[in-house]
């Protein structure tokens, strides 16, 4: 299922700093993600500056996803859920009014309208797992599986009763705190003794057969996990619209 809707800013400012994220790929987690800044919001653009490495003049008529991480909602704390719309290059500028003076190489692209959704801008961040998160495992013939942490790629899994070795396959179901259900089949990637001695194994495993929705979902959960935002993690398919501000303020 797609990623929630979140409702879209009216407009971007001149300064705001974003990501082009110009080709995702979760089956191989690589995600191209380049920064950026906005020059202007014309009512039939949004101009950006040209990112390092420069797009070149093949991307017109190309779709690449507009990312950035909003400022927290009016009384709220701060969030680093990143955000981000689909947009068409439309044009390419060999010099546009920077934000600073002069002329720097820019962007056309479509502007925002209706929804955004949550973006992935890193696939490769670790998330580590507490008790208050409320995600579990279940693993076929095990004595005691306990989830550590998760990434868009795989997870590190504590388990015990259950043979594993590097190659072998192993299915489980991830549990989460909206009674949903996640079957996930891996391959173990490496093992070793768990310091814990109630532990047994540790074993890295990484995803396997993931849908490019799936694999988003994985991704985006991990994100959700390290962010400050308050937010209760949910199964694919149950995710809400979150309102945010009509404005985005400039980020570090």
């Amino acid at each position: 299922m797609a990623a929630p809707g979140v409702k879209s800013p009216q407009r971007l400012r001149s300064g705001d700093r974003i990501f082009l994220v110009v080709s995702l790929d979760v089956r191989s987690d690589k995600v191209d993600a380049r920064k950026s800044v906005v020059l202007e919001q014309r009512p039939d653009m949004l101009v950006v500056g040209q990112p390092d490495p420069a797009l070149p003049q093949s991307m017109i008529g190309k779709t690449l996803e507009v990312a950035l991480f909003p400022p927290a909602p009016p009384g709220g704390s701060a969030c680093a859920l990143p955000l981000g719309y689909d947009a068409k290059v439309i044009k390419l500028f060999p010099g546009y009014p920077g934000s600073r003076g002069g002329l720097v190489p820019a962007l056309g692209l479509t502007p925002p309208r209706g929804a955004w959704h949550q973006a992935i801008i890193r696939m490769h961040v670790r998330a580590p797992i507490r008790p208050e998160h409320g995600l579990a495992v279940e693993v076929c013939g095990a004595e005691r599986a306990v989830l550590l942490d998760i990434s868009g790629g795989g997870a590190l899994l504590a388990i015990k009763g259950l043979a594993l070795s590097p190659g072998k396959p192993l299915r489980f179901e991830m549990l989460f705190p909206d009674s949903g259900r996640m079957a996930l089949d891996t391959e173990v990637r490496w093992t070793a003794p768990d310091p814990d001695p109630e532990g047994g194994l540790l074993a890295g495993v990484r995803f396997k057969h993931l849908s490019v929705t799936e694999g988003r979902h994985m991704a985006k959960l991990a994100q959700q996990i390290l962010s400050p935002c308050e937010i209760v993690l949910k199964s694919p398919g149950t995710q809400k619209t979150m309102p945010w501000p009509t404005t985005f303020k400039t980020h570090g």
